[in-house]
């Protein structure tokens, strides 16, 4: 994997100039959540004593918009991995690597090649979705943002962040 690193932002770049150019929807910020019940973040107090979100979800989008990053949408995530090996960092702070085929299969390989696993993937409502073979890896689905620096960000559906760090065409690594 340390091979294909500096695989960086460059080719992530060109994938976003196309995304910019998507004529479905442009690329608009996270919108704030106004049913969010949880106190802003770094107010520790106060979250403790706040009743949990209905959306956990929010308080991640709520700091994403705030920092400029716009939502990819559906159009603009498809051209972002298909038939990309994308370089990533988990909501768990583990780093994994995926190769989207075009079609919609995936394959991964996550603690430094001891764990594989293969499934599909789709984008609905510019939603990124996966569905994996293996139950312990966890199905899920993920809203993808871009920051204003070129840096792509995901949120699960459980409020968490990761991030994919680095782009490459094609499976690069023979997943």
């Amino acid at each position: 994997m340390r091979r294909h690193v500096g695989i960086v932002l460059a080719v992530a770049c060109l994938g976003l100039a196309a995304c910019a150019s998507a004529k479905d929807e442009p690329a608009q910020p996270a919108a704030p959540k106004a049913e969010n019940s949880v106190a802003p973040v770094g107010d520790a107090l106060a979250t403790a004593a706040a009743p949990k979100a209905e959306n956990p979800v929010a308080p991640v989008e709520d700091a994403l918009a705030k920092a400029g990053a716009k939502q990819a949408y559906t159009t603009d995530i498809v051209r972002l991995i298909a038939g990309r090996t994308i370089y990533g960092t988990g909501s768990t702070g583990r780093t994994f690597m995926i190769y989207f085929a075009p079609k919609g299969s995936m394959k991964m390989s996550a603690a430094e090649g001891k764990f594989r696993d293969s499934g599909t993937w789709t984008v609905e409502d510019s939603t990124l979705c996966y569905t994996w073979k293996n139950p312990k890896t966890g199905d899920d689905c993920e809203k993808v943002f871009i920051l204003p620096d070129g840096k792509v960000v995901y949120t699960t559906t459980e409020g968490k962040q990761g991030s994919f760090d680095a782009f490459g065409e094609g499976n690069l690594e023979n997943l």
